[in-house]
């Protein structure tokens, strides 16, 4: 059997522990774009990487650049202090005054535009929702989202049907819209089909008739010359 060797080190509790590397990097931020989006990003890289409220205030410093690093630094040293504090303070800074009323106002004239899709309208609801009522619980958020939704379905009659089903959420009241439209889609395609072959068996049958009765008005017509008429000899 062998033998360990040599005398093992005693252990130095007082040792500094290095730094845990972090499971997810936080991205950088200059102060362009959505400070929102952003915020809510490092949020979930924090709670991801289980950081400590000293561990959020050094990494948020880390993490600002630009004018974004100048807002952290017109911080007083109270604000400092606390996670909290420190994002209320650059918040003040960082968004204009008016930005949450001017949200609130795009969200409730959003318009759906010729080419896009259900789908891609209500994501944008759902952003533009976000921004406008950051405070509202999801739940309610997609509550609002939802009565936008439905008003820009239209007076069509699969729009009515997807309103009168009551859907429970914005995902469900796109999964029906998507549906119904495709539907009225393909019975009208199939309308115009079979309105193209009625015309089709329509017109044939008149020609068949002018024809029929140009023959019988004319019963000798091109068998003696090209022009119907006989010879004189």
């Amino acid at each position: 059997m062998a033998q360990r060797t040599g005398s093992a080190k005693p252990r130095d509790d007082t040792a500094v522990e290095s730094p845990r590397r972090p499971v997810v990097m936080p991205q950088s931020y200059n102060g362009e774009g959505s400070w929102q989006d952003w915020k809510t990003s490092f949020d979930q890289c924090s709670a991801l990487n289980q950081w400590t409220e000293q561990d959020k205030l050094q990494w948020l410093a880390v993490c600002l650049t630009g004018d974004a690093a100048w807002a952290f630094g017109q911080l007083t040293v109270e604000q400092r202090e606390s996670y909290d504090s420190c994002i209320a303070g650059l918040t003040t800074l960082l968004v204009p005054p008016d930005v949450e009323q001017l949200n609130v106002t795009l969200f409730r004239t959003r318009r759906k535009s010729k080419n896009e899709d259900w789908f891609a309208f209500a994501r944008e609801l759902s952003k533009l929702a976000a921004k406008a009522y950051p405070a509202f619980a999801p739940g309610v958020r997609d509550t609002l989202s939802l009565e936008r939704f439905l008003t820009e379905l239209g007076p069509e009659d699969w729009a009515s049907s997807v309103r009168r089903a009551h859907p429970s959420s914005l995902m469900d009241a796109v999964r029906m819209a998507i549906q119904q439209e495709a539907t009225e889609q393909a019975y009208r395609g199939n309308v115009l089909r079979q309105a193209v072959n009625s015309a089709r068996v329509h017109v044939g049958e008149v020609e068949e008739t002018a024809a029929t009765v140009s023959r019988s008005n004319h019963p000798n017509r091109g068998q003696d010359s090209p022009g119907g008429y006989q010879r004189k000899r």
